[in-house]
């Protein structure tokens, strides 16, 4: 890719982005569900997408892989550096400074992400009644043992993945946007008796910053649970088991901009749907938002477009879930 981009001429350069873009749409067409879910169309209102046609076509490959978005990403990529470069294990390489290129051997690179403020487990087999949801709630570091409920961070946290310079086992790590006193970062999970909430209600994540957000801080407290709750914490555990990510697992939380749609992430759900709510002007306006809004929240397959931080491994309530680095590249430009 440097070397097209860098030795070849305007017509060569062409040429190779529509062959890297002709293997993205292979990639799509490939998929076998022929009729995108009528889901997919609740999706344009938002402006996520203006072309139909094209986030039809997409929606297919969605379904295909049950909305696991970093599976998406690595599909993507795989198909090009297959089609490009006759390289199918690029996507399972470390993101390491060994496996950096040699004409960039002496930068450091660092890829932006974000950490939800919140992540759910959902139990949709029958036995939900006696396997509750949970909701995990990041906060800082805190006395484990202690029953008092800690505060929890109020919008999503900055975190970089580093590959510094030097070949050794510690030239790749995850840097957190926080205070060190803040670390490691803990895990207040609660579980509710039946479900964590099926169903949307902006009154429900009130305790966060909702726009438009008034006197917010970076601490809020968790809402007060209801009778038939229970509450744990634990330290959280490290983004994909401690060991060095692939290109697929930094590639999927670095382009994950379509988490918005995720009820896994029901802070940034919240926070985000909150913009739209606020510019809806009149009572039967706002009812028909809220259920376009459950529409989409209710969606399972859009559930993965927030990325577990043990993917391709599923999510517990031990784990914390990505987003795109581009809800947090404000106060996470400080980091670089």
């Amino acid at each position: 890719f440097f070397t097209i981009l860098h030795d070849s001429d305007e017509n060569e350069i062409n040429q190779f982005i529509i062959n890297w873009m002709n293997s993205y749409a292979k990639f799509q067409e490939d998929s076998p569900v022929l009729t995108a879910p009528a889901i997919c169309n609740a999706i344009s209102p938002f402006g996520l997408h203006d072309n139909l046609e094209s986030i039809s076509d997409l929606c297919r490959t969605i379904f295909e892989t049950d909305g696991d978005y970093s599976s998406i990403v690595e599909g993507m990529f795989k198909q090009v550096s297959t089609d490009l470069y006759n390289d199918p294990t690029f996507v399972n390489r470390p993101m390491n400074s060994e496996n950096r290129l040699s004409v960039f051997e002496n930068t450091e690179l660092h890829t932006i992400a974000g950490l939800s403020t919140t992540s759910t487990v959902f139990k949709d087999s029958w036995y939900r009644l006696f396997h509750s949801d949970t909701i995990t709630y990041v906060s800082p570091k805190n006395d484990i043992s202690s029953r008092t409920i800690p505060n929890i961070f109020s919008v999503p946290i900055p975190i970089l993945h580093v590959v510094k310079t030097g070949i050794d086992k510690n030239s790749s790590f995850f840097v957190f946007g926080t205070e060190a006193s803040s670390l490691p970062l803990h895990a207040t999970v609660v579980t509710k008796a039946n479900s964590v909430s099926r169903r949307f209600k902006f009154q429900d994540w009130e305790h966060l910053p909702l726009y438009p957000g008034t006197n917010g801080s970076v601490y809020t407290n968790v809402k007060k649970p209801n009778w038939c709750s229970r509450i744990e914490k634990y330290i959280l555990r490290e983004p994909f088991g401690g060991q060095i990510p692939t290109v697929s697992q930094i590639n999927g939380i670095t382009s994950s901009a379509s988490s918005i749609l995720s009820s896994t992430v029901p802070s940034l759900f919240a926070q985000y749907y909150s913009t739209a709510n606020f510019d809806t002007v009149g009572a039967s306006s706002k009812r028909q938002l809220l259920l376009l809004i459950n529409l989409i929240y209710k969606a399972k397959v859009f559930r993965d477009f927030s990325i577990c931080s043990q993917w391709p491994k599923p999510c517990t309530k031990y784990d914390g879930r990505f987003i795109d680095g581009g809800f947090v590249d404000g106060i996470g430009t400080f980091m670089l």
